[in-house]
This record gives C-alpha cells, structure tokens and sequence, in this order.
C-alpha cells in the first residue's frame, strides 16, 4: 500500500509540475522560482528539467519560518513568475511569505504569482492584499481531481477602501491543458475605480480666499499663476474620468528653500496623498522613493533684452561696398583725375598746379554729390565732365541703397544660449524666488560654474531675488537680466513691451528645456496606473492640447512692422569723427599758410614798425 501511495503521490506530483509549467508558458515569464511541496519526493528535479526544456530558468526552494524573501524574489528587469504551494505549507508560514511580499511590494507589474490551493476560501484568507493594485497579477489554482480551477484576484487599493476582487480566470487538465477564458485586456477590465476617492497634493501660492480650491484650478484667466498645478490638475481630471475615480484636491502654501525633497513627496511617502498635484524635476534623491513620470514642459530662463551695441561702429562706413569695390574705386578717382587734370588745358588753364588741385576738387566733389564753380566750354573737358558726374552718381546710389539695406536688415548681435556667453556680459542679474533657483545654479557642470562665480556671487544677496514684475519692468529699462519660469514672465512681457522690444529680448536658458514630471510615490497603488493613463492621455493628443492651453504663449516678433532704429550716436561717431579731424587738419593748414605769408609779405614792414615805436620809447626817456 505504501509503495502504490508513493506512485500515487509521484503521479500527482507530475501533474502539479506539468501545470506550473504550462501556466508559466502561457505567461510567457523566462525565469521563475518557488516553493513546492514536491522536494521530499525528488520531484523538484523533474520540474526545473521541465522548464529548462521550455526555455525558463528556475530557482526551488523549501518554504521555513523567518525565510528572507526580498532577495529570493526580487526583480527590476525581467518579469518574473513565482508559484507557492499552500498544501503542504503551515497556514503561518504561508502567512508570512505572503505578507512579506506584500511589505516588500512584490505585487506589481513585474511579477506573476500563482497560488496553488485545495480551498478557494481557505486560499484566499492566506492572501494579504494590502499592497495589491491594477497591475497585480495573481492567479489561485484550486485543485480538483485531475484538474486545476484558476481565479484571478487583485484589489484596486485597499487603504483607499478597495476590496479584493475575484474573477474565474479559467481551468487546466491533464487532457486538454490550459483554457483560459478571462482574455481581456488586464488594464482594460480593472480600470473602473467604482469612484474611489484619491487624494491630489499640489503647491498653490496665489489663489484668492473666497474662490474655492476646486475652481482656481480650473480658472483660465489666472493661468500665469499656478500654471503648473493647474496643468497637473487637469491631467488628473482627465484620468479621474479614464478611470473612474475622484479626486479629492489637497493644497500646500509653504515649501522651505531648505526642505530639498518637499512637503508633496513626503505625503506621498506616507500616503496621505495619492497623487502629485505639482510638477518637479526628478534628482538622485528624489527617484529612490518617488517614480517620475514626464507631462509639463519646463521653461527657466535669463531673460533680457539685446539693445543696439554702445560701441563706435566704423565698420559701417566701409561694410556697403566689398574691399575690391573700394580699391577699384579710388583707382577710377585717380585715373579721372589725371584725365580731367590733362583736358582742362583745352580750359585755358595753363599751371599745372591749378589744373590738378581742380581736377582733384572736382573728382572729390562729384563722388560725394556736391557741384562744381568750373567753367568748361570744351568739347573734350565737358564729355570728362559727365563720365566723371555719372560714375559718382552710380556709386553714391549703390553706396546708399546698401546702407540702407544694411540698416533695414541688420539683426541683433545676440549672445548665444550659454551661461559661460553670459557670464562675459556686464548686465546686472537678479531672480525670481523660487524652490529650483539655488539648486540649478549651484549645479557642477562647468557652465553654470562660470556663471555663477564670475557674476552671481557678485550680486549682492538683498538685490537677487525679487518679484516677477519688478524684474520684468527692469528688464525693460535695459541692461538687467532677469531669471525666471516663461510661463510667469511672457503674459506680463506681453502686456508691458512693445514689438521692438519683444524681437531684442533674449534668453539663456538656466537649464536646457525639459519635461518635469508628476511624481508618484514608488511603495504606492497607482504607478502603473498613472503610466498608462499618461500614454493614453499622450497619444490622443490631449496632453499636447493640455500644453497649449496652460502654458504661456510667447509673444510673437512681428518683422513686418518693425520701425527701424533711429542712428545713435555711436554709429554716427565716425562722421563726426572724420569732421573733427577736418576742422582740425584745415586749422593747423591754415595757420601754416598764415605764418608763412606773414613771413613772406610782412615781416619788413613790422620791423620797421617796431623800430619806429623802439625810437619814440628812446626818444622819451632822453627827453625826461
């Protein structure tokens, strides 16, 4: 009788072992591990060879009191499977594992447990589900004769008041094997919350005391303000509706500059709140107790506004025509020269002096479009004559309309988008206040190293921080840059500047644009959930929707009303330059001609004057 047991429990043994691997199969996992009842009877080898021939690894082990259960079942990468066998398990060791697992949070989207019973009831008080969610995926197989009865459990959240839920997953049999008739979608037939009621913890700063929390969130006249929470809350909104739930709001006034982590993570962490009603960006302290999930576009900038440079620009003067167009030039003003010098002898015009000083005269007073008091009655003198006008007029044409074209179409010398760029200016700096501000600009990248020991550091601490407003207005006074979130600076940008003023503003970017991110807590119910609801939510296009509302639009540069700037004095330098040197060189021309004539014409004569009035002197003193 013993031995036909034996073959008995050996049969039934392999019936066990051809299920588990069937199951594990059909769930496609490529490693699994448990705890069977089968190792007394040396039938542990059987199934490891059993999914090793179907292209699963395992790992087996005897259930005991106090057994370490993290580091036998956890997984990051790899869906894993896991079975446990309550029937030859003591109800407090099965206890234990479970409960374990569930502190452990070993019930998520990377692991498929199977639960292998003879009660239904029995099994399912063995279950702990306090860390079951949507994406729980947990099988019970209650043994009936040569075959197993699956049903699927799982609980939304059971803090949050879920119950667990089962459903008839289907049947296996040594005969037919796996039939299993619950096929829809996991996602798709859990994703009625029934209404539970999720709390939502968000940062709101300005909303007014008689308007309800519920309706600034929705207020769209006041998008500047808040934008992130506002975004953030119609996000959930929608999701509440995706999902069926309800959302209770909860909002934070006060967030210390010290707190790093923030008061919205902590609530997380203690689950007084179940969903993140503001967006942050992910840091290596906040991602080991919080998952990321990306939806805001962040924006923080230096802005400030690029006026015209306060440099002397010869440059101007020169730029219209190409360095060979000048050379050619001044050699076709020689050559004129001579030409017009060497016919104005047909002029009666007999010094040669004469004839070259006028010629040159000319040449110089036609090119820059002045007239002329000659007198010119020869054929030959008069066809030199308007060569010499008609060359002047068509490079004094070209000449001007490149200056002005210049003028029209010269662009704004502006910095490129580089804190080290911005560190070389000799702009004053200021911020808006605000959580991310010291941490970004203390970051170590060698960037904002420069920038923030070359000019930051050298703001005095009561002028770097100030509200939004005052530092826009500064921005429009020139010469000040102003650190702040464009959602918050572009409503006002657009109200207060003109459209110059809008085309000269510029920005460097204090951080590269991003997408900050909702946090959910890493030990909570609803990750899963809020990941497929994002790509839900992504790919019908609503989250790109949601953006253009919320989000502030930039103030558009019209180029086609753009009013040229007036000439400043600095590129008028050069002119007057060049008048000042004139008046100068003709003074001390003057003078040296004036000397030199006295020497010439003079001299003699005021010699003999000085003498007259030497000999009256004399002639009085004698007399006295």
């Amino acid at each position: 009788m013993i031995f036909i047991y034996q073959i008995f429990r050996v049969s039934m043994a392999l019936k066990d072992n051809t299920f588990i691997v069937d199951y594990f199969v059909y769930k496609n996992s490529p490693f699994v591990v448990g705890f069977s009842c089968n190792n007394a009877l040396g039938c542990d080898r059987e199934l490891a060879k059993n999914l090793s021939e179907a292209g699963i690894y395992s790992s087996l082990d005897t259930l005991y009191s106090n057994y370490t259960i993290k580091p036998f079942l956890y997984t990051v990468y790899y869906k894993l499977g896991v079975f446990l066998d309550l029937r030859c398990y003591d109800a407090i060791d099965t206890q234990y594992i479970l409960t374990k697992s569930s502190y452990a949070r070993l019930y998520g989207e990377q692991h498929y447990w199977l639960i292998l019973g003879k009660d239904l009831n029995e099994s399912m008080k063995l279950l702990n589900d306090t860390e079951y969610s949507i994406s729980t995926d947990l099988v019970v197989a209650i043994e009936n004769g040569n075959e197993f009865q699956m049903f699927d459990a799982f609980n939304h959240c059971k803090y949050r008041g879920g119950a667990l839920n089962i459903t008839y997953f289907g049947n296996w049999n040594i005969d037919t094997r796996m039939n299993v008739s619950l096929k829809q979608a996991k996602f798709r037939r859990r994703s009625n919350y029934h209404g539970m009621i999720l709390r939502m913890a968000g940062l709101v700063t300005s909303r007014p005391k008689d308007v309800s929390l519920e309706d600034y969130l929705q207020d769209y006249s006041t998008k500047q303000q808040d934008s992130m929470a506002k975004f953030t809350y119609a996000i959930w909104t929608i999701m509440a509706e995706l999902f069926n739930f309800t959302i209770e709001a909860k909002e934070l006034t006060v967030w210390k500059p010290t707190n790093r982590n923030g008061p919205i993570i902590k609530m997380l962490i203690e689950r007084t709140a179940e969903l993140g009603g503001s967006t942050g960006i992910p840091t290596p302290e906040r991602l080991s107790v919080i998952n990321p999930i990306p939806v805001w576009p962040l924006r923080t900038c230096f802005m400030f506004r690029t006026t015209q440079s306060k440099h002397i620009k010869v440059n101007h003067f020169l730029r219209p025509l190409a360095a060979v167009t000048w050379y050619l030039t001044v050699v076709l003003m020689i050559t004129a020269t001579i030409v017009f010098a060497w016919v104005l002898v047909t002029e009666q015009m007999s010094n040669k002096f004469e004839r070259y000083s006028a010629a040159f005269l000319f040449t110089i007073g036609s090119v820059c479009q002045q007239g002329s008091d000659l007198q010119i009655t020869g054929i030959s003198s008069r066809i030199a004559f308007l060569q010499t006008m008609l060359f002047s007029l068509l490079i004094y044409n070209y000449y001007s309309a490149s200056v002005v074209s210049a003028r029209l179409s010269e662009p704004l010398e502006k910095i490129n988008d580089s804190l080290n760029e911005l560190a070389k200016t000799n702009l004053k700096f200021g911020a808006e206040p605000s959580l991310y501000f010291n941490f970004f600009i203390k970051r170590s990248d060698w960037e904002a190293q420069q920038f923030y020991y070359k000019q930051w550091v050298k703001v005095p601490e009561n002028e770097r921080f100030m509200e939004a407003i005052v530092g826009i207005k500064r921005i429009l006074q020139g010469d000040f840059a102003y650190h702040i979130d464009v959602n918050a600076a572009f409503p006002v940008i657009e109200r207060l500047f003109d459209n110059q003023q809008i085309c000269q503003l510029t920005m460097v970017y204090l951080v590269r644009p991003t997408d900050s991110s909702i946090f959910m807590a890493s030990n909570g119910s609803f990750v899963e959930l809020v990941k497929v609801g994002i790509a839900k939510i992504r790919e019908i296009g609503l989250r790109t929707r949601l953006v253009k509302r919320w989000a502030a639009r930039a103030p558009e540069c019209r180029t086609d009303i753009l009013v040229i700037d007036p000439v400043t004095i600095y590129e008028a330098a050069p002119a007057f330059l060049l008048l000042i040197f004139g008046i100068i060189f003709g003074v001390f021309l003057c003078t040296i001609e004036r000397i030199t004539y006295c020497k010439k014409y003079h001299d003699h004569g005021v010699k003999k004057e000085l003498h007259k009035i030497l000999s009256r002197f004399y002639a009085t003193e004698k007399k006295k």
